[in-house]
């Protein structure tokens, strides 16, 4: 299945190959600041009881990202029993890697248990069988600008996916920023040597 966001954007929160993404009303989305997930996205609460529940999502396993400051949350698979996540109190991003599930589609529920402040970053689903996997973390409205800055903070999360390609398409919203064209030639630059240093084998389509 690969990367799922956590955004409340229509366009890009829903997952493709037919899953399903529903956030309760209590989170707050963190754009290109702080902690942040693979598309730039992060939410936010200090509500016990909110949720953000994906649906028929093929894959063998769920990573949570979250910080891993404060905050603490527990998650169900597949309808199942709730597992609670405590915050280890480090200046950390937390990975949370449920275990391994049979091939098929699955369920994931994160939901929020106190109210310490809790960000959850994203979720990474990998696939269960041969094929090409996708991991969709486009951000609508970026630009080279915005992924030169919050990129080297998400490194790590890209060298874990391990993708064989990056495909990246950006220029029309630093057209409209009148962006010139040596300042976005060093941004893109800058993005794409960041790229190559997190997943040095994979090519990189622009």
């Amino acid at each position: 299945q690969g990367w799922l966001s956590v955004s409340g954007v229509a366009d890009l929160s829903q997952p493709i190959n037919g899953g399903s993404f529903v956030r309760s009303a209590g989170w707050a989305q963190v754009e290109f600041s702080g902690r942040l997930g693979l598309d730039g996205f992060a939410v936010t609460t200090s509500t016990a009881g909110e949720t953000l529940a994906w649906g028929n999502i093929a894959c063998r396993s769920f990573t949570i990202y979250s910080d891993d400051v404060s905050g603490a949350f527990e998650y169900a698979v597949d309808g199942g029993a709730w597992t609670q996540v405590a915050s280890g109190g480090t200046a950390a991003i937390r990975k949370t890697v449920t275990p391994e599930l049979p091939e098929g589609r699955h369920s994931l529920v994160v939901r929020s248990v106190n109210t310490s402040p809790l960000r959850v970053c994203g979720v990474f689903a990998p696939g269960t069988a041969s094929g090409v996997e996708i991991s969709q973390a486009g951000h609508g409205g970026s630009d080279s600008g915005n992924w030169r800055t919050f990129f080297p903070g998400v490194a790590a999360i890209l060298t874990e996916i391990d993708p064989d390609v990056v495909f990246v398409a950006l220029t029309t919203n630093d057209a409209r920023a009148n962006r010139a064209p040596s300042t976005f030639k060093n941004y893109m630059e800058t993005f794409v040597a960041a790229i190559r240093a997190a997943v040095p084998n994979a090519a990189i389509e622009l």
